[in-house]
């Protein structure tokens, strides 16, 4: 059987470019902390988004994701002062998806390692995603009569592959540009 190419850190390269971020090319090795924490070994960053303010770190790591290891992330996130992150593995244990889950001071999104091989916004049959402005959806909700009110608008999940890929989260309000240049709009909620 012919064995594919890992593209993981292309893929997530394109997928922080595409949610705004500039990728950094400084030396991001966790190796200088590791006296000062519980870490015995060195925890390389893969990749670092930066886009304002907003700093996220990626890891692609080969290890199997266990309760632990997500502990030893998390300690190495909050010390650096890091509040999103990116984990990219080949496998993980229920414990640790629901660790990852549960809400904290740091933001952790998780993907396979299959889930990285492809940009999916790049496929055919995917549509244009733009996510709307607070000014852009003030707009819409006066063009659809709901100004105090919740849009009336169809959903989009968090899990669905496209939010993932671009980061949404719960509130934001996606313009879907179709072939043809028909238009419709999405409301971001958790399943």
């Amino acid at each position: 059987m012919e064995e594919f190419p890992d593209r993981s850190k292309e893929v997530c390269t394109e997928m922080l470019k595409a949610r705004g971020y500039q990728i950094d090319k400084g030396d991001a090795s966790c190796a200088n902390i590791r006296t000062n924490l519980s870490i015995k070994e060195d925890i390389p960053v893969d990749i670092i988004g930066v886009k304002d303010k907003d700093v996220i770190w990626v890891f692609l790591t080969q290890t199997p994701l266990n309760i632990q290891l997500i502990k030893k992330y998390v300690e190495i996130l909050v010390y650096k002062k890091i509040y999103h992150a990116i984990l990219i593995y080949n496998s993980i244990t229920n414990q640790a998806k629901k660790v990852v889950e549960t809400p904290q001071s740091t933001r952790i999104e998780l993907f396979s390692r299959d889930e990285m091989q492809f940009n999916i916004t790049e496929h055919e049959l995917v549509p244009k995603h733009i996510k709307l402005s607070p000014e852009e959806v003030a707009k819409l909700r006066k063009e659809l009569r709901s100004p105090n009110q919740e849009l009336k608008i169809p959903t989009m999940l968090t899990t669905d592959v496209v939010a993932r890929f671009y980061g949404y989260t719960e509130g934001d309000c996606i313009k879907i540009i179709r072939n043809g240049g028909y238009v419709t709009y999405r409301i971001v909620k958790k399943p």
